[in-house]
This record gives structure tokens, sequence and C-alpha cells, in this order.
């Protein structure tokens, strides 16, 4: 698989706000890149990697990204989000909580 560029990752997180899985933090409007916050964002994963050895971004971008990050992508990460929810998969950063699907997008943008 190729390297996703941090322009496409930010996208996804878009994305996923537009499904209505991420809050204001990332997506205020969805599908608007200006309301994206990519330093909070990298932020986030460099906290969330401080807390895991060993991940790369080419594990993550697999992991993620299994078939590329289209559309069909973006829904895919949605439903992991929701199930992370469900299952308590939970990350929480500065008062925030994110699945770990969303914390894992950050730190694959950290690491980009």
């Amino acid at each position: 698989m190729t390297a996703l560029s941090k322009r496409r990752l930010l996208q996804a997180f878009v994305g996923l706000g537009a499904l209505g899985v991420t809050g204001v933090a990332f997506a205020e409007v969805p599908g608007s890149l200006s309301t994206v916050d990519s330093v909070g964002a990298a932020e986030i994963g460099r906290a969330w990697l401080a807390v895991r050895t060993g991940v790369t971004a080419r594990a993550l971008t697999a992991d993620l990204f299994p078939r590329g990050l289209d559309d069909a992508g973006v829904r895919a990460l949605g439903e992991r989000a929701r199930d992370d929810f469900g299952r308590g998969g939970i990350f929480r950063h500065k008062g925030w909580r994110l699945s770990e699907t969303e914390a894992r997008l950050c730190a694959l943008i950290a690491l980009s």
C-alpha cells in the first residue's frame, strides 16, 4: 500500500465527523479541511504512541485502510469507531474521549 498523505488522513477525520462519530474538535463543519486541527490531531497521536511501543505508520495504515481510503474506507472507519465506543475502546487525552480508531488515526497523522 502506498503512503497516505497527511491531507488525505485529515480528510478521513472530516469524513468521520460527517458520520457523527467525532466531536467538534476535528470537524465543526463536516467536509471542510479548514476546520481540521492537524496540530491537535498530531498531539493526540503522539500521546497515543507514547503508551504503545513498536507501532509503525505502515502497520497503522495497513490496519486502518486495508483497501485504501475511499468513501467505503471512511464508512468502515466510522463503524470501527462506533464499535470501539460500544465495547469501551476509549483513549483519553486532556479530558477528551476518543475511540481507539480515532486515536490510531491521530497517531498516523503524527507519524506522517
